[in-house]
């Protein structure tokens, strides 16, 4: 056998070459020594790339872990685990929810408080746990503090150990507390509003653009019979008569252009011969995107009160046809009963002044002073009557111009002059010399002066005080003030003697008659002249009136005020109002 000199070594070769004879034997031993140092060169080798494979598979396996790890804690959601008897053994979330801790070791029935053998939606969770097969989005809670309860949505799969033994479950858990809250306040506020809706005493109803009705409320459905499962989807004309349907689609096109609600009186939709009338309100109700897709409704029966508001205006309109005819009556009565009243007056002074010669008996002359006082008496009854009765229906006009306050003082102190005399009460003028003109009807301001002025005086003890002055007011109005010092006015009459008819105390007022018109065509008066009224009185201590009218000025446009309308101030007076014109046109008092 030939070995190449290359295959062995140089010492080897050299033996060969120099002839030497090796035994086979020895020859045998060195091949089984090369050949075992090669295997164990290739099994280093091995064992080399192995150890690396296994090195290379841990740190993968180490930052997969690390990376599962940064997921589970970055996550919204946790991951927990729990064993064969479904106790929590595992929370990953630990560290952002401390108080995972203290659930460790107690079943999710436990910790809700919860009896799975008596709560439904707990016996069938702990069916489904008991089977061993998984579960998703089980929505249950826990406390976390006495004020702090948290919502968690959960889905689980059950583990299984590799001889297939059940271990227990595992799973993730998501916090849906914001969520439920919200869903609980949406419920709160739909319960509040399905209740405040059926129980209304108004009809309500919601549609879209094209009059389809979305939803109506008992109400609604009581009134008309139908029911609001039965009517949704349903347009407008399929429930009322299209010319009572096409007045509501009118009115509902208006809140749909304009974007406004709209308010109106409507003819309700007939039922069996009944027909009335309704006060809707229909307003635009937008969707999400702020566009107007639905129109809601509420309206209110008023058909009673149309038929109180109509009874109303006819009994009103009977009650002024029946005051104008009263007033029309007194004014004809008055003028009917003025003459054959001058007439005894007349000739009851003639036969006291014996102008056709001597009477007789004194007790003539006594008699015809009698007739003549009370014919006076009366014809001042009967001017009151009459006034009163022009003013209310609108006859007594103005003719407005300049007036001295002066000269019309003493003209109407010259009428009441008699009554002085004959009380003996002293007269106090005090009007300042540069006291500007007014701008009034004469006549009128003249009769008010001489009212006041006899009021002043008969409700003054005998030698009392009567004071009248006159003064500016601000820049418009001249103020006139007629004080006494007579038995004054109790303060809860203030507020009634301007009422018609009304005397007051009669007890307190019996010495002096009258019809109780006085103050009450004062007010009108000074009312219908643009001025203002006030009384202030207390009893035992005199009463004061103050009359505010307009100055006159040469640039003032007058204007006419209609005393119905007045209010005086302090009490119920009217209050100042500037007159036109009577050429003008005036308003008719109404009393």
């Amino acid at each position: 056998m030939s070995i190449p000199p290359h295959w062995i070594g140089a010492d080897l070769a050299r033996a060969w070459m120099s002839g030497l004879h090796l035994e086979i034997g020895w020859i045998a031993k060195v091949c089984a020594l090369a050949v075992l140092a090669g295997g164990f060169g290739v099994l280093v080798r091995n064992l080399e790339r192995r150890h690396k494979s296994e090195g290379e598979r841990e740190a993968a396996l180490r930052e997969s872990e690390r990376r599962f790890q940064d997921f589970a804690e970055s996550a919204s959601d946790w991951m927990w685990e729990m064993d064969s008897d479904f106790r929590f053994t595992y929370f990953s979330n630990v560290e952002a929810e401390p108080h995972l801790l203290d659930l460790i070791g107690r079943t999710r029935w436990e910790i809700a408080g919860a009896d799975p053998e008596k709560d439904e939606p707990w016996r069938s969770h702990k069916k489904v746990l008991e089977a061993r097969e998984p579960f998703r989005n089980f929505t249950n809670w826990y406390r976390v503090t006495e004020n702090d309860e948290r919502y968690v949505d959960v889905s689980g799969k059950p583990i299984f150990a590799e001889n297939g033994a059940f271990i227990g479950y595992r799973g993730t858990a998501h916090d849906v507390t914001e969520q439920k809250r919200t869903e609980q306040r949406l419920e709160a506020a739909e319960t509040l509003f399905k209740a405040i809706l059926d129980n209304a005493p108004a009809l309500i109803a919601i549609r879209d653009r094209q009059g389809r009705y979305e939803l109506v409320n008992k109400t609604y459905e009581k009134i008309y019979g139908v029911r609001n499962e039965d009517i949704r989807g349903k347009s407008i004309y399929d429930i009322f008569a299209r010319e009572h349907a096409d007045i509501i689609m009118s009115l509902e096109r208006r809140v749909l252009e304009t974007g406004s609600p709209v308010i109106e009186e409507q003819p309700s939709a007939p039922i069996g011969d009944e027909e009335g009338t309704l006060l809707s309100v229909r307003f635009p109700i937008p969707n999400a995107s702020g566009e107007i897709d639905r129109v809601g409704t509420i309206a209110t029966d008023i058909s009673a009160r149309k038929q109180v508001e109509e009874a109303l205006r006819l009994a009103k309109e009977d009650a002024e046809d029946a005051n104008r005819v009263k007033s029309e009556f007194l004014a004809k009565m008055s003028h009917e009963l003025r003459t054959p009243l001058n007439a005894i007056i007349g000739f009851a002074q003639t036969m006291g002044q014996e102008v056709f010669g001597a009477l007789g008996s004194s007790r003539y002359r006594q008699y015809s002073d009698d007739i003549v006082m009370s014919g006076e008496h009366l014809l001042s009854l009967i001017s009151d009557l009459l006034d009163i009765s022009r003013i209310e229906s609108g006859e007594y006009s103005l003719h407005v111009d300049r007036a001295n306050v002066a000269e019309i003082l003493r003209d109407a102190v010259v009428l009441v002059d008699r009554m002085l005399a004959a009380k003996g009460h002293d007269l106090i003028l005090e009007i300042p010399p540069d006291l500007p003109d007014l701008n009034v009807d004469i006549r009128s301001l003249r009769q008010v002066l001489v009212n006041v002025l006899s009021n002043a005086i008969k409700f003054t003890d005998a030698a009392g005080e009567v004071r009248v002055a006159a003064e500016t007011a601000g820049a418009n109005e001249i103020l006139i003030t007629v004080k006494d010092s007579g038995i004054g006015i109790e303060a809860e009459e203030l507020d009634k003697i301007l009422t018609p008819f009304y005397q007051g105390d009669r007890t307190r007022r019996a010495a002096e008659s009258g019809t109780g018109l006085g103050l009450t065509i004062v007010d009108a008066l000074v009312a219908m002249n643009g001025g203002r009224m006030r009384v202030e009185s207390q009893p035992g201590l005199g009463t004061e009136v103050k009359l505010y009218l307009p100055r006159y000025q040469e640039m003032a446009t007058p204007k006419v005020a209609d005393p119905a309308n007045a209010r005086r101030e302090g009490t119920n007076m009217p209050s100042a109002i500037p007159m036109v014109p009577e050429s003008a046109g005036r308003r008719p008092y109404r009393k």
